[in-house]
């Protein structure tokens, strides 16, 4: 289980926040209601689960990614 934050350099001169969670879920059910809740918070978008996450129906090794949500500049 773990936590990957990585912060790169678009082409465009943007710059791209991601984050990587990798870990066990105990049921292919709790996997998909922790994807879903990532895709309605705001603070997050472009959240990625791949299907093959959800063969297994429990003890389901996972890594999804997210983006974070680009915010407007504090002046």
């Amino acid at each position: 289980t773990g936590l990957l934050y990585e912060k790169t350099k678009e082409k465009k001169g943007g710059v791209l926040e991601k984050f990587i969670v990798e870990g066990i879920s105990s049921s292919r059910d709790a996997l998909v209601s922790f994807s879903r809740a990532l895709e309605n918070d705001a603070l997050f978008e472009g959240v990625e689960l791949p299907v093959g996450n959800l063969v297994q129906s429990k003890d389901i090794p996972f890594s999804l990614s997210m983006r974070i949500t680009p915010t407007e500049p504090r002046k």
